[in-house]
């Protein structure tokens, strides 16, 4: 699927590729601007909401070592997010990632700035696994709403994303750029 919008003032178009297989999802944006001298800053993210039997049996790897700074969750038209989360959740200062098992039990929104292109999201409950690439970004979203919630209910799930938010993207005059989000279940 492809869905593609230009500025009415046709500075700039963005398309959004969405590709869905027996085993994989693709999410590819790219955006061009159009103009002759104007320079554009790009902030934002997509972020995929993946079903887990519960956060307390769900781990990241490959985060050791990664920088990252604490935020609230994103707050959208289309968000799933546990009422108390957002009241409580602060800003935060960077850290380093020190598992590289990360264990999502806990309550969890930030931004990976330093995290590798290529890792893996286990849930041990459905005793599945997802591996999760990304191109063009250089941040990375991660959100747990955390385990005090009902098993297989509609808080067990996370959000995983590529983003550009604390740095944004330069696209200089007359030029294109792409990002994208791959998601591949390694057991099929």
């Amino acid at each position: 699927m492809e869905l593609m919008s230009t500025t009415q003032d046709g500075a700039a178009q963005v398309k959004h590729v969405l590709t869905l297989g027996r085993d994989f999802l693709n999410s590819e944006v790219v955006v061009t601007n159009l103009t002759a001298s104007s320079t554009f800053r790009l902030t934002g993210s997509s972020v995929c909401h993946l079903a887990a039997s519960t956060p307390d049996a769900t781990y990241a790897l490959g985060l050791q070592g990664s920088d990252f700074f604490t935020m609230p969750p994103f707050a959208g038209d289309f968000s799933i997010v546990p009422p108390r989360v957002n009241s409580t959740a602060r800003p935060g200062f960077g850290e380093e990632e020190e598992d590289n098992y990360k264990h999502l039990t806990k309550r969890l929104s930030g931004i990976y700035t330093s995290a590798p292109r290529h890792l893996t999201i286990i849930d041990r409950g459905r005793r599945n696994s997802v591996s999760v690439e990304r191109n063009g970004f250089k941040e990375l979203y991660m959100f747990s709403p955390g385990s005090e919630h009902e098993w297989y209910g509609k808080y067990s799930y996370i959000c995983i994303g590529h983003a550009a938010l604390l740095e944004p993207i330069i696209l200089n005059p007359q030029s294109e750029w792409r990002g994208g989000l791959q998601l591949w279940n390694p057991n099929s």
